[in-house]
């Protein structure tokens, strides 16, 4: 809050952040559902210890090599270096919220306030799984790119007029109007 001088004050606030992250694809968000599988830190338990990007994925019961389009590709002991390393699961968001707020004494007893604000929300994710995967083999690769945006904002703007004429009379008067966006966009490619 800030008082320009007599006649005028204003308050701004912001906020902005940005998240970004590049992690273990955990679900079968990109497969169209269905069960889970087992977050990175647990299959890298149940793995070898000289697992290595080539080394081939295990089925639990018998060791055998995954053969794509037999089975059931959740079933399937992965190698946790090579989901980490060669599977793109990114996501970024973008935010920012600000307001205004400004009030002036154009004369006495007459003031103008103006108000706004501002939110702006924006995501992207980006998924892929190479067919030098488990998953990836088995549906001969996976590509998803999903973007949200969403912006909306508001601003009002009052007149306020208020006098005392003698011990027993006051007027107060307003006269304002309002203007309010919200717009949302999503767009998504999948293969």
């Amino acid at each position: 809050s800030s008082q320009i001088n007599r006649r005028l004050k204003v308050d701004v606030n912001m906020s902005t952040s940005r998240y970004a992250a590049d992690r273990f694809q955990q679900t079968n968000r990109l497969t169209g559902g269905g069960p889970d599988r087992l977050g990175l830190i647990i299959e890298a338990f149940r793995a070898n210890p000289m697992t290595t990007p080539e080394t081939p994925h295990l089925e639990p019961n018998d060791l055998l090599q995954l053969e794509p389009g037999t089975g059931n590709v959740t079933n399937f002991i992965y190698n946790p270096v090579q989901q980490a390393q060669k599977v793109t699961n990114e996501e970024m968001m973008n935010f920012f919220l600000g307001s205004i707020n400004a009030e002036l004494m154009l004369v006495e007893g007459l003031n103008m306030n103006f108000r706004g604000g501002y939110n702006f929300q924006s995501q992207e994710r980006i998924s892929f799984i190479p067919t030098t995967t488990p998953v990836g083999s088995w549906y001969g690769g996976i590509g998803d790119h999903q973007f949200y945006d969403r912006r909306s904002f508001v601003f009002e703007n009052f007149l306020n007029y208020k006098k005392t004429f003698g011990d027993n009379m006051n007027l107060d008067a307003t006269l304002g109007y309002s203007l309010e966006q919200d717009r949302l966009q999503t767009k998504g490619q999948y293969g």
